[in-house]
This record gives structure tokens, sequence and C-alpha cells, in this order.
């Protein structure tokens, strides 16, 4: 009993953390957003959170104190149940005053990741209707494309992370450029709780439909991640597969808890002998991933692996 009270606890503490993470979102988003409908919605997604935390707060409150579960929270309203209606209310009254900058549509795409089931991709693929200057709709067209194309076979785990699955035990899980999510469905289905990101929502939408399928603890977070922050300190394992950016190491680094993992793989220079128009941006150098995560233990460093040496695989874990 004492120990199921225990981990209830733990729950509802990360669920407070993320509310209030959510709540300083919302609030800085609504400060800064370009137009007169995006403050209004974050507006109201900022009182939201402040009663998404005074619920878990009378829930934990009541579990640590009286060992006992309440439905005290009940007493706090929220002002609108239904942001979709919500939305259609403020689009009828500002009419073509709706205009969203760049920086308003990224500010959409990281609420994404606070509110995965209210149904917002409903509204906020409004803000994609005016394709002048946006780079960021272009990029995502261009992955929607390309897994359009795909087979979903793609969805297969890849056998770098499947064969150390020894190594993986629970906790929290970052997938970035999750695709299909194969990856990200093997860590859900070993007892991790997920957060699969990628700039593509036609990958993401077959992701989390299959993943409501298996009733995975998976979460999709539509982002392009040149801009997308992520938080510190708070994975237990990060998998980083075919994607390579050298800005992003330290964020990766950074995102993990203390003993957390990071296994990687992509491919390296010697991929341009297969596919020579293939970006050397894109393409990990001479020596592997190990000097990018200086502050790494590394477990298994891989530096041409595969049957060509074209690939670059590296396991790592935070001191």
């Amino acid at each position: 009993m004492v120990e199921d009270i225990d981990r209830s606890l733990h729950m509802l503490a990360t669920a407070l953390e993320k509310e209030e993470k959510g709540r300083d979102f919302y609030e800085k988003a609504a400060s800064t957003c370009a137009n007169e409908l995006g403050r209004d919605i974050f507006k109201v997604l900022t009182i939201e959170e402040g009663i998404h935390i005074k619920r878990v707060k009378e829930i934990y409150d009541s579990l640590k104190g009286a060992k006992s579960w309440t439905g005290d929270w009940k007493k706090y309203k929220l002002p609108n149940e239904n942001l979709q209606e919500l939305f259609r209310e403020r689009m009828a009254k500002l009419g073509p005053k709706v205009n969203a900058e760049t920086s308003d549509l990224e500010a959409v795409d990281i609420g994404l990741g606070f509110e995965p089931s209210r149904g917002w991709r409903n509204w906020s693929a409004t803000y994609w209707t005016e394709p002048d200057q946006r780079p960021l709709k272009c990029d995502r067209e261009k992955w929607d494309d390309r897994y359009a194309r795909q087979e979903r076979g793609l969805r297969r785990v890849d056998p770098f992370l499947e064969g150390h699955r020894h190594l993986l035990t629970s906790g929290m899980a970052l997938d970035l450029a999750a695709g299909y999510g194969g990856n990200a469905l093997f860590a859900a289905a070993l007892g991790y709780t997920v957060h699969a990101v990628d700039i593509s929502f036609r990958a993401l939408s077959v992701l989390k439909a299959e993943a409501e399928r298996q009733r995975r603890d998976l979460q999709c977070i539509v982002a392009d991640l040149d801009y997308f922050p992520l938080p510190k300190g708070h994975y237990d394992l990060a998998m980083v597969f075919y994607f390579y950016d050298t800005a992003l190491m330290a964020s990766i680094s950074d995102s993990l808890r203390q003993g957390g993992l990071l296994f990687y793989a992509t491919y390296n220079h010697r991929h341009r002998s297969l596919k020579p128009d293939f970006c050397p941006d894109y393409l990990v150098p001479p020596g592997g991933l190990t000097g990018f995560f200086p502050e790494l233990s590394t477990l298994v460093d891989e530096p041409e692996a595969g049957r060509d040496r074209n690939i670059s695989r590296l396991i790592a874990r935070k001191p």
C-alpha cells in the first residue's frame, strides 16, 4: 500500500512539473505572440494550466497527508473544455486579422507537445494557410512527401537498439527525428514513457494511431528540431537514429538525467561512396560520434559500422 502511494505521488509530481512548464510557456507565448488570435488562445491556455495545477496539487496533498484519494479537485472548473469550439469562436470574431508569424508557428508546435490529446492540430493547421516566407512549412511538406513515398515497414526497431536491450530499463525516453517510430514503439513496449519528435505530421499521425492501438505511453510532438528546445535533465533514454546536426549535440546531452543513456546511429563520411550526391554536412566525420559528447561515458563506440562501414554508432551514459 505504501509503495503504491509513493509511486502515485511520484507520478503526480511529474505531472505537476509538466503542467507548470506548460503554464510558463503559454504565459510567455501570450506576451510575445504577434497576432491577436494567438495572444487570446495562449492567455486562455495559461489560465487552464493554472487550474490543472490546482487540481493536481489537491490530489497530491490529499494523498500525501490523509493517504487517500480525493474528489475535491472537481471544484476547480475549466472555463473552456472544448478548445476547438473556442478557436472557432475567436476566428469568427477576428476574421481577417489572423496572420501568424513564423515565431508564432514555432510556439504552436511547442504547445502541441504540452497538449497531445486536445485536438490542437485541427486549429493549428489554420496557421499554415499562407505559405509565403514560411520555410518551416516547406521543410514539413518535404518530409511529409518523403514519408508518403516510403514503406511503413520502416517502423521496425533498429537492430542496434534492439541488440542492446539489456541496457534498457524504464523511465522517460526521447526519440528525435522519430519518423514512423519503430524505436519509439520499442522503448514504449519496454515500459518507457516516450516523447517522439519529428517535423513530419504525416509520419507522427501514423505513429500516434499505432501507439494508441498498442496502448503505449507515447506522446508525439510535431516540431522542427532547429527551433524545438529540449528540456534539461529530463530523460533516462535519448534515441537519435539517422539524423545528424552538430548544433543539437550539446542539448541532446543536457536533456539526459544522471545515469541516462544515449543511443545514436547515423551515416558517416563513407556513405558518399554509396551515394555521391549525399550532402556531407549530414554525415559524421572520421572518428565517429564520441567527440561530440565529451561529458558522457562511452559504453559502445563504433565509428565505422555496418557492411559498408558507412554508419557511426554510439551508446553513452551520463555520469
